[in-house]
């Protein structure tokens, strides 16, 4: 009779199972019986002290970088939507204006997108130098 891991468990647990009444080779029933023995005791030293701590910030800082991540996002996408809907706005009423302002945009399209890239970099370091330091 061969029997499976969950009904070893279980007659080890009862303490019904002996090596001769097992179809298993005395080894496996020993192997088995030193394993749950040891799975019984508690691990040595147990949760250091300041586990609760760590796991809190761990889940802050889980739930800071969701919202991070949706702060760059919308710095990102507010400016260039507010630059779009001025320069529709304009087309619509006023051609020559909208001409000019999109010109001046494409002209100057680099520095705006090194202004935007360098507010971004400010607050990356921001968010990584300062307010990490903080909690240390």
């Amino acid at each position: 009779m061969k029997l499976t891991d969950e009904e070893i468990q279980r007659l080890l647990e009862k303490e019904l199972l002996t090596p001769g009444k097992a179809g298993d080779s005395e080894n496996d029933v020993t192997s088995y019986r030193l394993l749950f023995n040891a799975l019984k005791k508690e691990p040595p030293g147990g949760l250091p002290y300041d586990f609760a701590a760590k796991l809190t910030r761990q889940l802050q800082s889980r739930k800071n970088r969701a919202s991070d991540i949706k702060f760059y996002l919308l710095a990102i996408i507010l400016p260039i939507a507010f630059l779009a809907g001025a320069y529709g706005v304009l087309n619509v009423f006023d051609t020559k204006t909208a001409a000019l302002l999109g010109d001046t945009l494409l002209k100057y399209k680099w520095a705006f997108i090194f202004v935007l890239g360098g507010f971004l970099l400010v607050q990356y370091f921001d968010q990584k130098l300062v307010k990490e330091n903080e909690g240390s």
